[in-house]
């Protein structure tokens, strides 16, 4: 008996450990940049395929697509990954926003950048 939860525990552990090994992250890059700087997004661990938005809320009324320079919209390769260029929006007030990185397969992952000020 004693090995049966032993053996049930370990499952339970490990189960939990892949699906935190396959969680979907995304980095910016640079985290912080004044406006108009261009910015790389970079995507893991999503799925095969995945078409993945990109949003940046500024405010409750205002959210901006970042995915590239002419789509919000980017893929996720074969392997979950997706890269994409962007840049900070010209007319983001400085502060810290969130960033929702949403796929159309159900993966989500938020971050967040930072907007400094326009240098005079």
């Amino acid at each position: 008996m004693k090995r049966l939860v032993c053996l049930v525990f370990a499952i339970i552990l490990s189960s939990g450990f892949i699906a935190w090994a396959d969680a979907p992250a995304v980095t910016v890059t640079p985290p912080s940049g004044q406006p108009g700087a261009e910015l790389k997004i970079t995507g893991k661990g999503f799925k095969a395929g995945e078409e993945v938005d990109i949003i940046l809320t500024l405010d409750p009324d205002t959210r901006v697509g970042l995915g590239t320079e002419k789509v919000d919209m980017v893929t996720a390769d074969a392997t979950g990954a997706f890269d994409a260029k962007s840049a900070f929006p010209a007319f983001a007030k400085p502060g810290k926003y969130q960033v929702v990185v949403h796929g159309a397969k159900g993966s989500r992952v938020e971050t967040s950048i930072e907007v400094l000020p326009k240098q005079k």
